[in-house]
């Protein structure tokens, strides 16, 4: 395909609408998807894709684009990306399902400058539902939340380690000229003199070894292009550090929406669905249910997975839990039984 500067232009276009509710330029998806994945449109349906772009195109979400029925990529296809082949197949060792435990990250704002609005985003502004997030996990996973003071960035460097999944639900800055400043804000005490930024140069230095790291901030996924080897991004730089999968934004999110996702997110992964498909059933169940004017793919649309996305729970996983549950239910059951006939 030819990357010209009119394709540029389309894409710029294209992201600016995605990014931006009621900006010019969303409708425009059927023109990229004829340019980009119509010859595939019947290969790529109903199955499972994984995307190695390059270039600009480490900028698009395939998904979002319209097929030729208008329909999103994602209501017909499943797809996961990876930032290169080497990357995706340097996956490590599986955590045993049974020790899948969450370390989620909801850091205080209140101390920073800024307006009231509600995105994840450069803007260091307070987040109301960023709590209401990672709590919301816990009815599905074994979570140990931080928040308020303890959500600092020692915290996480000190306790990562000892987690699968490592979630952060707060602000993600992307410095475009200099991606080794591109951070991850944490809470910031008044009485210390540490930076609570989580900067890229440190994240390559540091030794990473979850099975999933869930980025539920802003445009985490962007960076500079490097050709061949995708982008130089806040996730790029999890993985690299050892992080085995990574979910992460294109754009800035919307605080209260990415809550519902994310909660909705890890219900279907304790389902036993892939990561990918996790989250694109995350994505349909907004869509059924949002307001009008939340239907935009600002609201719902930003995330995605990085890297390996086979299931965590699988199918064995979930009928031997239901064995056990039910081998102890027999048990009290024939134990009530007997104390009974014992009277």
């Amino acid at each position: 395909m030819n990357i010209d500067s009119g394709f540029q232009d389309r894409l710029g276009l294209f992201y600016s609408g995605l990014s931006s509710p009621g900006e010019h330029g969303f409708d425009n998806k059927n023109d990229l998807y004829g340019l980009i994945l119509s010859l595939y449109e019947e290969r790529i349906r109903n199955r499972d894709v994984i995307i190695a772009a390059d270039g600009i195109l480490n900028q698009l979400p395939f998904e979002l684009l319209s097929d030729s029925k208008g329909s999103y990529v994602l209501e017909n296809t499943n797809l996961s990306y990876t930032n290169s082949v080497a990357l995706l197949l340097n996956t490590g060792k599986r955590t045993s399902p049974s020790k899948y435990k969450v370390l989620a990250f909801a850091p205080e704002y209140d101390n920073y400058d800024g307006s009231d609005k509600q995105i994840r985003g450069d803007d260091l502004t307070a987040l109301n539902w960023t709590a209401n997030e990672i709590n919301g996990i816990k009815s599905y996973f074994d979570v140990m939340t931080m928040t308020g003071d303890n959500a600092t960035k020692d915290m996480f460097k000190d306790n990562q380690k000892k987690y699968s999944i490592v979630h952060f639900a707060g602000h993600g800055i992307v410095d475009d000229k200099d991606p080794m400043k591109s951070r991850l804000a944490f809470s910031s005490l008044e009485d210390s003199n540490d930076s609570p930024y989580l900067f890229t140069q440190e994240l390559l230095g540091m030794e990473i070894e979850n099975d999933l790291e869930v980025l539920s901030a802003c445009k985490s996924r962007l960076g500079e292009i490097i050709n061949g080897k995708g982008t130089l991004s806040l996730d790029r730089s999890f993985i690299y550090a050892g992080t085995k999968r990574v979910v992460m934004s294109y754009w800035q999110v919307d605080d209260q929406s990415t809550s519902q996702l994310m909660q909705s997110f890890y219900q279907n992964l304790k389902s036993g669905m892939t990561k990918s498909e996790a989250l694109r059933q995350a994505k349909l169940e907004f869509l059924e249910t949002a307001p009008p004017e939340k239907q935009h793919p600002f609201y719902w649309g930003a995330f995605v997975v990085i890297g390996d996305d086979s299931p965590l729970f699988t199918k064995s996983y979930h009928i031997r839990v239901f064995l056990s549950v039910f081998l102890v239910f027999s048990l009290i059951l024939w134990l009530t039984g007997d104390l009974r006939k014992s009277k």
